[in-house]
């Protein structure tokens, strides 16, 4: 097969995507009669129904994720964020804030996890305690996943209530569930982005609420949403309520001073105790896992490993020492990526890179004409902030060195807004006197679902899906499934086992296979990474009452042998091959 057929068959669903909307572009600019009779036909109709309409796009996620299930089942964490979120997930679910450092903890470093002065996950804990609370009920942290992105539809649609009329609200909460929990990385991953997405609804909904009848609960839904934000995307967090502080500012300074009396006392008087709470519970948390109350995880992280710096006007740091070749081999390609995009052309095109994955993630073919639309609403008040609030995302993370979908999820809620008040917009259009534009209103959300009817038979109609790149609607990279059957495999077997992990020259980064639970000592499998003769010997000599195993992850195929006699030596007599399905994605 030729690389260009091989490009098309992987890439071939956001070419049917992108055919069907050209076909409802064409059906309505040659037949505008025809285009007006569907569209009314097409046309829906909605009643204010309450809180059901936010039930409904809860239970649709379940819904349509459980009945996956045969395609989709329970995701094997893959990239280096996953494990570290698993960590904080596994420390939270035992009652801890942090673990002490291990004695032995250089052999168990690893990629954005600290093993000293505290052995925790370097990121904030919001998608950690979600985690947590899947492992806590129903014993698998991916619980915690699905539950997320039912409250991410069901917030959503609750803070478009307060946009748009309906329908549309309860229509974005169901494109929600088809386009972010179907297939999506969202659903079918640890790396989250459905808590910071909850975290910005709760802020979009609750503040127009609070402007048209102040009530402590719009300021207590309000402060929520800032401090799930601060413990998810703290960054985009931040950028996201700029232009929603400035309006609670103007807010306050312009009502009548009875009315702002009430304002102060019934919104940002529960919504600043909140935030206070919040500020607190985030300190305290850094105090347990850092020592200092006002340093977090990551910045300890940085400090003892990066080379280069996450913003583009951070000066780089100095080299570390580090201890282990592949952990420096990924922080070296990680400094040649921020050099470059340090430069102009490099920063152009980082920028070009990170909006075409935002389109292709977000927007899609299907969504692009309402994108295109969107700057024509700004006349609408409704919009504005919208607008507003989705810029600032996009223009912070510009200065970002790398970027990931989920690095904008606290604007969900806003981008959804938006787009579904842009098809809104075009209802009214007429072409020769004909209102044509209903049929591309109520076209879109059709070929979303049959899209995903589509995706779901993927398989028998030959589609496959390039691993590389899953930041797709409809495909997520799958984990590291041999290091999970290996796991799987040792633990069933009913005795306690170390995997000294022993890299090749040539070895890829990404698949990084040393990964712990909270518990080292009480785990029934511990990965350690291999360090030479001697010190190999100390470890072996510490976990003395375990079977030792040597794992060569980088032989073809990879291979398994027993650690024989506290040496460095195997027996090729008692190795055995596993197949080897690593993840390609980079960590970022």
């Amino acid at each position: 097969m030729t690389p260009l057929a091989t490009f098309f068959r992987e890439y071939c669903l956001v070419g049917i995507e992108a055919g069907a909307v050209v076909a409802v572009v064409l059906l309505t600019v040659c037949f505008p009669g025809v285009a007006s009779a569907f569209g009314r036909r097409l046309r829906w109709s909605g009643r204010r129904t309450g809180k059901f309409v936010v039930i409904f796009a809860a239970l649709s996620v379940i819904l349509l994720r459980i009945p996956l299930w045969p395609w989709e089942q329970v995701p094997d964490p893959g990239v280096h964020d996953e494990f570290s979120y698993l960590l904080a997930a596994d420390t939270f679910a035992s009652g801890r804030l942090a673990n002490p450092p291990h004695p032995m903890w250089v052999h168990f470093e690893t990629f954005h996890v600290n093993a000293a002065p505290f052995y925790v996950s370097v990121y904030p804990p919001a998608q950690g305690l979600v985690l947590a609370l899947g492992k806590t009920l129903a014993g698998a942290p991916w619980a915690g996943v699905l539950l997320s992105c039912a409250a991410m539809a069901a917030t959503v649609c609750w803070a478009l209530r307060a946009w748009l009329p309906p329908p549309w609200p309860l229509l974005g909460g169901i494109l929600i569930a088809i386009r972010l929990c179907t297939f999506s990385y969202w659903i079918n991953s640890y790396w989250g982005g459905a808590v910071a997405a909850i975290g910005g609804a709760l802020v979009l909904g609750s503040l127009p609420r609070a402007m048209r009848r102040p009530r402590p609960a719009h300021g207590f839904l309000l402060g929520l949403g800032v401090v799930i934000l601060a413990s998810s995307r703290p960054y985009e967090g931040f950028a996201f309520c700029v232009p929603l502080a400035v309006t609670v500012a103007i807010r306050t300074l312009r009502i009548k001073a009875t009315d702002a009396r009430d304002w102060r006392r019934l919104v940002l008087l529960p919504a600043s105790l909140c935030v206070a709470l919040g500020g607190i519970g985030g300190a305290y948390y850094c105090l347990r896992t850092t020592g200092h109350a006002l340093l977090m995880p990551h910045q300890v992280n940085q400090h003892m490993y990066a080379m280069a710096r996450p913003f583009i006007w951070q000066t780089p740091d100095s080299v570390p020492n580090y201890r282990h070749k592949s952990m420096q081999a990924l922080y070296e390609r990680f400094r040649i990526t921020y050099a470059r995009t340090r430069t102009f052309t490099g920063f152009v095109l980082q920028t070009c890179k990170k909006a075409f994955r935002f389109w292709l993630f977000f927007v899609g073919p299907v969504f692009s004409i309402p994108l295109v639309v969107a700057p024509f609403t700004w006349r609408r008040r409704r919009t504005r902030l919208l607008l507003c609030s989705l810029a600032a995302v996009l223009v912070a993370i510009t200065v970002e060195v790398y970027f990931l979908p989920h690095y904008a999820a606290p604007a969900t809620a806003a981008l959804y807004g938006i787009l579904l008040q842009s098809m809104r917009y075009m209802q009214p259009w007429r072409i020769r006197g004909k209102r044509a534009g209903l049929l591309i209103a109520h076209a879109l959300p059709l070929i979303c679902a049959a899209m995903l009817m589509v995706r779901v038979l993927g398989a028998t109609l030959g589609f496959s899906f390039r691993a590389e790149w899953p930041e797709t609607w409809y495909y997520t990279t799958p984990g590291m499934r041999a290091r999970a059957d290996l796991l799987r495999s040792l633990q069933s077997s009913g005795e306690r086992h170390l995997v000294l992990v022993r890299y090749g020259e040539n070895h890829i980064p990404d698949d990084e296979w040393v990964y712990n639970e909270a518990d080292l000592d009480g785990a029934p499998v511990i990965w350690a990474r291999d360090m030479g003769t001697s010190a190999n010997r100390e470890l072996v000599r510490y976990f003395s009452g375990r079977q030792i195993w040597i794992l060569e992850p980088d032989h073809l195929p990879a291979t398994l042998r027993k650690y024989t006699d506290a040496s460095d030596t195997a027996e090729p007599t008692n190795a055995v091959s596993i197949r080897l399905k690593p993840a390609s994605a980079a960590s970022r």
